[in-house]
């Protein structure tokens, strides 16, 4: 029942259908249910009220496909599986739904709704006008559709909620995801991820990792020490999905360990189903001179609701299992390992277990995701870094785990944990933020405090000192500030650490030999927070992400600066400078940036999804031939991907994306 009162939820909110009418070509319709579940109701321009409403106990039958003389003569096979039928007097409402997961919940709802009806209902007015309501437009709504009429004309706004991936830098072992080990001095699009729906990105040493927004996770780069996830240890120049967490979904242990089972479909076999038969239905890098090419990581956690989708399945012990349906919501990439948070709170690790930084207990490899069984208290943020993993439970406890020769576990010894171990001084500080570095780490309180510890040789702890911290100190600095200067969000590279304040002010100290300081080249160590100026002066940042010895820095505007160590194009400015003052990345103006990270020695942002600009690519997508005066460019509609005719001459009606008749799509898109 739980299931059929969200799916009527939904249906209060509306959602964008394609209409099929008698006369007219198919149109879309933003369609909604009313608040007392009696009417159904849409918007029609062509009525004085703007709304159009049928009642829902005059609905004799539900008919699935496209069966009534309406699909007949306005039939859209794409999408038979996707249609369905009301039923009511001689009249009928014909609906094409945009995907799977919309289709099933508009007809689990309504045959919910039809089952309780009343048979007493009249049905000698069964289309009834009602007042107008912006329903295009409605609160809570996560439509990708908005309509509205200009005249008797509808036009179809997509709002896009897919997402493209950027990345440049060093291209060794395939990190950068463009199928081959070539560097990228500016940014380039990452073709097999074109029009995902990518709500993070995470950059190791020498792997990557995207995450959507169902949870579905890919990987690539070095797969040494198994540290993808894939069950082995080579390499993979472009993104790979993460097929463990798939194949383990289908496993009948695992889907005897549900926690809450999902609810049987109700979708049935029949094409129709009338009113009786729903009524009797029941409902049922080691050292101070490391050289700059090592490498730190990111991590990235995705807040937004979605469907569940892609799950892990593990324990300490290669037998666990996980339940159905759990969703991947944060993914961090480090050295030679990586970690994920699930939205039940559980922690998943895999790659190489040396220092214990797995957290099982022990120091062996794991080439496949297991779950990390000490941490028994649900986790609501995670970050990993080098040999070491943090992490912050929602009982507002810290676990720290992995390698401890400088102290960065905070624990006030060198001995490393092969296991999560609280960080008592840290608990109950309401911590909402851990970032890790190669030899220190730093926490954020909800309050804006800011706490450092490990090694502080290099000024990376902000406490007026070189000395170390055993155990975490609180950096004064940021004491009695005005509530604009509170800090928001913290980051550290090797050696030096980063603090973004809710005014959009940008701190750092440190290390600043290369110039990931921000604060000119006269400043190499700086042990104190200080702010960076010019030209950030008057820029109100957003976000922030430290590699070893490189930052990036994203506006409220969209805008991307870096500055720092610029070997391999880890700037991205077309060349191998080093910049001592943060840089406009110019080729990124013209993009909507909404997120970035940083690796070692590459970077990544992602950007709301577009057409690939012509300038971008020289060669098919596809076939990867130039590009010629017979041999032209086309873009698909459906990824935005650019590619030759022979490779896009498909045609396919992309609901979605606001298009009821067939248009260009890539052979790629159109198989899946």
């Amino acid at each position: 029942m739980e299931s059929h009162s969200n799916d009527l939820k939904t249906l209060r909110k509306g959602a964008t259908l394609l209409k099929c009418t008698r006369k007219r070509e198919p149109h879309f319709r933003f369609f909604r249910l009313s608040e007392n579940n009696e009417h159904l109701k849409w918007m029609s321009p062509k009525k004085k009220t703007e709304e159009s409403s049928v009642r829902i106990r005059d609905v004799t039958e539900l008919r699935l496909g496209q069966k009534t003389s309406n699909f007949q003569k306005q039939c859209v096979p794409q999408y038979e599986h996707l249609s369905f039928s009301l039923i009511y007097g001689q009249r009928t409402l014909d609906i094409v739904c945009k995907d799977k997961k919309e289709y099933e919940t508009w007809t689990n709802a309504l045959r919910c709704l039809l089952s309780t009806t009343s048979t007493t209902a009249p049905s000698n007015s069964p289309l009834t006008p009602v007042g107008f309501r912006p329903l295009s437009t409605v609160e809570g709504s996560d439509e990708c559709l908005q309509v509205y009429f200009r005249g008797n004309t509808t036009v179809v706004v997509p709002r896009e909620s897919k997402n493209d991936v950027y990345t440049w830098g060093q291209g060794e072992n395939g990190r950068l995801g463009h199928d081959n080990e070539s560097d990228q001095l500016v940014p380039k699009v990452i073709e097999a991820l074109l029009a995902k729906e990518i709500r993070g990105v995470s950059c190791g040493p020498s792997h990557s990792a995207a995450l959507s927004l169902n949870g579905q996770l890919w990987t690539w780069g070095s797969g040494g020490s198994g540290k993808l996830g894939l069950g082995h240890q080579r390499d993979r120049f472009g993104p790979t999905p993460v097929k463990i967490l798939q194949d383990l979904l289908q496993d009948p242990e695992a889907r005897q360990s549900l926690r809450a089972p999902l609810s049987p479909s109700k979708s049935g076999s029949a094409p129709a189903y009338s009113l009786q038969e729903l009524r009797n239905s029941s409902p049922a890098a080691n050292n101070n001179n490391t050289d700059a090419n090592n490498s730190s990581s990111t991590s990235v956690h995705n807040s937004s609701n979605g469907s569940s989708a892609s799950t892990v399945t593990g324990s300490g012990s290669p037998s666990g299992s996980l339940n159905r349906g759990v969703k991947v919501t944060q993914v961090c990439c480090a050295d030679s390992h990586t970690v994920i948070l699930a939205d039940t709170g559980k922690v998943y690790s895999w790659g190489n277990g040396s220092h214990g930084r797995l957290g099982f207990g022990s120091e062996e490899d794991s080439p496949s995701p297991r779950l990390v069984t000490a941490l028994r208290s649900r986790v609501v943020f995670l970050n990993a870094r080098y040999f070491h993993n943090a992490a912050v439970t929602e009982k507002d406890e810290v676990f720290v785990w992995g390698a401890n020769e400088k102290g960065q576990l905070g624990v006030g010894d060198l001995i490393c944990r092969r296991e999560p171990t609280v960080l008592e001084c840290l608990s109950h500080k309401s911590v909402v933020l851990l970032a890790c570095a190669m030899w220190h780490t730093a926490a954020l309180t909800g309050t804006g405090q800011v706490y450092t510890w490990g090694e502080g040789s290099q000024g990376q702890l902000g406490h007026r000192s070189l000395e170390s911290e055993m155990r975490p100190k609180q950096i004064e600095y940021f004491t009695g500030k005005a509530l604009e200067f509170t800090i928001k969000h913290i980051d550290c590279g090797d050696f030096h650490t980063t603090a973004l304040s809710a005014s959009g002010l940008l701190y750092s100290w440190g290390h600043g030999e290369y110039g990931q300081l921000g604060l000119g080249p006269s400043v190499t160590l700086c042990s104190s927070p200080q702010p960076i100026g010019k030209p950030l002066d008057y820029t109100h940042i957003i976000d922030v992400a430290c590699g070893s010895y490189h930052v990036l820095a994203l506006s409220d505007k969209g805008q991307v600066f870096t500055w720092g160590y610029g070997a391999n194009g880890r700037l991205g400015n077309g060349d191998e400078e080093w910049q001592f003052f943060p840089r406009l990345l110019e080729s990124m103006v013209n993009k909507h940036v909404c997120y970035v990270a940083a690796g070692g020695s590459h970077s990544a942002a992602i950007i709301l999804h577009v057409w690939v600009p012509d300038s971008e690519s020289q060669s098919c997508m596809s076939c990867k031939l130039l590009f010629t005066f017979v041999k032209r460019r086309h873009h698909c509609r459906n990824c935005g991907g650019i590619f030759c005719n022979g490779c896009s001459s498909k045609r396919y009606p992309l609901l979605k994306a606001g298009f009821h008749k067939p248009v260009r799509v890539c052979t790629k898109c159109f198989e899946q």
